[in-house]
């Protein structure tokens, strides 16, 4: 009895286990500390949040899948994948974006040397920086088009391209996540093009909350979409609630 017993709790885990729904969520791969590759492996703030909250939601194995910023957007309005973090709230600008679950409300800054920010006063924003060259990480709906109209833009792919323009003087500032640009420039200070650059966030430009977010482009490749939204919303709600996102967050920022 006890051997039958044994094999019929082994067959229900084992069924269990096979049961598990394999999920692929996209991830930008170059916006440390919150989302980033190394050496292929994915890393970072919500790198962390995601896998934490997975553990919550044993119904699936999640994968990580880093993509170039753009490639990711693109393969989520296609419907080629259906998740992805950490976009900002833009649905005119991407209808085809569920914003679903809030992760963190990120702090965009703009950033300018202390030199520039030496030799002219930089209170008001925009206006008082209308006319500079600014440089923006591709693909990231940091500015408006209404600002954007009052600079000469650029496009580099990520922030350390961006403030090697600044080091070199090829632009005036960067608008960032406050905390990525300065955690950047700090992990890169061996770059010799680094080293002495000094900046300073000089304008708050917006709070924006940074989501995981799932394309609605072809929901009916994936019936276990509306499930797995519901549960890892819980599961990241359930971090919130017990601090466990917040112990995230320190480990990274202390």
């Amino acid at each position: 009895m006890k051997r039958i017993i044994l094999f019929a709790a082994l067959m229900l885990g084992f069924v269990g286990f096979a049961a598990a729904q394999s999920v692929t969520l996209l991830m930008d791969e170059a916006y440390p500390p919150y989302s980033y590759a190394e050496n292929g492996k994915p890393k970072g703030i919500y790198v962390d949040i995601i896998m934490e909250a997975a553990k919550l939601a044993p119904d699936y194995t999640i994968t990580l899948k880093p993509l170039p910023w753009k490639r990711a957007l693109a393969q989520m309005e296609s419907g080629e994948e259906f998740a992805l973090f950490p976009p900002y709230y833009r649905p005119e600008d991407r209808p085809w974006m569920d914003y679903s679950i809030p992760l963190l409300t990120e702090t965009v800054a703009m950033f300018v040397t202390q030199d520039m920010a030496s030799k002219k006063s930089l209170s008001k924003w925009p206006d008082d920086f209308k006319g500079m060259r600014i440089g923006l990480q591709s693909g990231y709906a940091t500015l408006s088009d209404e600002e954007k109209a009052m600079f000469t833009m650029s496009q580099a792919s990520d922030i350390v391209a961006n403030l090697k323009k600044m080091a070199a003087g090829r632009i005036d500032g960067h608008p960032n996540d406050k905390l990525s640009v300065m955690w950047t420039l700090e992990n890169n200070r061996s770059d010799p093009t680094l080293k002495d650059l000094k900046i300073e966030p000089a304008a708050v430009i917006s709070e924006e909350v940074a989501y995981l977010a799932f394309s609605n482009t072809k929901n009916q490749s994936f019936p276990y979409r509306e499930d797995f939204i519901s549960k890892m919303k819980a599961a990241v709600e359930q971090l919130k609630q017990s601090g466990k996102l917040q112990e995230i967050i320190d480990s990274w920022t202390k």
